[in-house]
């Protein structure tokens, strides 16, 4: 075992069809692999452009804030109720001096 080599070295005999036949399934795979892969990145790019139309629909209906649906109907009960105060203190206040 001390003597024993680290690495072998081999060399292997190939005739110029098997060689060529070799270099043939390699190239096919490679291609099979790129298109898989273009594939995929297609369907993830996709999936972005869904999510991206989704928010962007989100953020339309929103007005440009994202508060959530309840947040939002909260909001303009409370902007009305104030809005109506504000108009009633304003007609009272007016209605003495008239």
């Amino acid at each position: 075992m001390e003597n024993a080599p680290t690495k072998l070295k081999v060399s292997v005999n190939v005739n110029d069809a098997d060689w060529q036949k070799i270099q043939e399934l390699f190239a096919k795979e490679r291609q099979w692999m790129t298109a898989q892969m273009q594939m995929h990145i297609r369907e993830v790019n996709s999936m972005f452009a869904d999510e991206r139309k989704k928010v962007r629909e989100r953020y339309k209906e929103y007005n440009g804030c994202y508060l959530g649906h309840y947040a939002q109907w909260f909001f303009w009960l409370f902007f009305i109720i104030g809005f109506v105060m504000t108009f009633l203190v304003i007609f009272l206040a007016l209605k003495d001096f008239l």
